[in-house]
């Protein structure tokens, strides 16, 4: 299993996990204001399928705007709408379940 951070916030976004544990579990961060696309311009997704080395359809894409999620859907990319006030981890098994 691979994660990526996909952000549409300025690089400062890199920096602040940049000594952050967390970031050693991340294979790939891609910021809007680094690549020149945001969400849910159909070109971040490409980019960010091109930096993970995966074909879309193998991406899981969680994000808790409609508008992104709608963008990645375009490109192929699974995806889910994360709803505010549970735990993702709640909205993955929901997803997994979904789909066997």
């Amino acid at each position: 299993m691979i994660f990526a951070v996909a952000s549409n916030h300025i690089s400062l976004v890199r920096e602040s996990l940049k000594h952050h544990w967390i970031l050693e579990n991340f294979k790939v961060v891609l910021i809007s204001w680094d690549c020149g696309y945001e969400k849910p311009e159909l070109w971040f997704y490409q980019l960010l399928s091109e930096e993970l080395w995966m074909p879309t359809d193998k991406i899981l894409f969680i994000d808790d705007s409609e508008k992104n999620i709608e963008g990645a859907k375009k490109v192929w990319l699974h995806t889910i709408l994360y709803k505010k006030g549970t735990l993702l981890s709640e909205n993955i098994f929901s997803y997994l379940h979904s789909i066997n």
